[in-house]
C-alpha cells in the first residue's frame, strides 16, 4: 500500500550513483553515517553524518550515496496540497524533527500514532529554508574535479578510489571499454578496476 508520506532507513552496502534526473516527490534525506553527494547543475554538495538535505519535488539532481552509508529517507507525495520549500539545500533539524523521525523508526503505519508523527513531521518540514552551502569536503571534491581526477590533500586514499570508480562507471556507461578506462584512470590495471567493481558496486563482470 502506498501512503503520501513514506518513511524508510536503510544502510547501503555499496556505492549508488543515480542518473540525473527530476525527483516525482519532495524528498528529506538524513544522512545518519557516511556520505552523500548531491548534484544539481554543475554543482556538487557533499552531505555527511547528521546532516540533512531537502529535494523539492520536480527538482533535477543525482545522488551518489557511498557505501556504508546510513540513510534516511522521507518522501512527501507530490499529490499533498502543501506549500513545501521549493528549493534544494541543507536543512538543519530542530531538536523536535529528530525525535519524531526517531519515533517513527520504532512505529509503524498501522499504529494509532503513526499519522500523528507524520503531520507534526509535515508541519517541521513546512518551515525549512534551504541552503546550498560548502562544507570542507564540497571544498575539496571540487578540487578533486578540477585535478582531472588526481589524489587531494584531505580526502582519503579509500573516498579518493570511490570517486575514481565513479568516473570509471560514468565512461563505461557512456560506452567507453574497461581496457581504455582501465588505462585512463587505473595505470592500465584492468584487474584492480574489475575488484573495485566487484566490491564497491557489487558487479560481477565488466560491462
Amino acid at each position: 500500500m502506498h501512503y503520501a508520506i513514506q518513511v524508510d532507513s536503510a544502510t547501503t552496502d555499496y556505492l549508488q550513483i543515480t542518473a540525473r534526473k527530476k525527483s516525482l516527490k519532495h524528498v528529506l534525506l538524513l544522512v545518519e553515517q557516511g556520505m552523500v553527494l548531491l548534484k544539481l547543475g554543475k554543482h556538487e554538495y557533499a552531505a555527511t553524518a547528521n546532516q540533512a538535505l531537502w529535494i523539492p519535488c520536480q527538482c533535477l539532481h543525482a545522488l551518489t550515496i557511498f557505501p556504508q552509508t546510513r540513510l534516511t529517507r522521507i518522501e512527501f507525495s507530490a499529490r499533498l496540497r502543501h506549500n513545501f520549500p521549493p528549493q534544494a539545500g541543507f536543512v538543519p533539524l530542530s531538536t523536535l524533527c529528530r525525535a519524531v523521525l526517531a519515533r517513527l523508526a520504532e512505529t509503524t503505519p498501522q499504529m494509532t500514532v503513526y499519522p500523528h508523527l507524520l503531520g507534526v513531521l509535515t508541519d517541521e518540514v513546512l518551515h525549512f529554508r534551504p541552503e546550498l552551502r560548502e562544507n570542507k569536503f564540497t571544498h575539496l571534491l571540487k578540487q578533486w574535479q578540477t585535478q582531472s581526477p588526481q589524489p587531494v590533500e584531505g580526502i582519503s586514499p579509500e573516498v579518493h578510489l570511490i570517486l575514481l570508480l565513479r568516473e570509471a562507471q560514468k565512461k563505461m556507461q557512456s560506452g567507453v571499454s574497461a581496457n581504455q578506462v582501465a588505462d585512463q584512470l587505473f595505470d592500465g590495471q584492468r584487474a584492480q578496476l574489475h575488484q573495485l567493481r566487484q566490491s564497491l558496486l557489487g558487479l560481477n563482470r565488466d560491462m
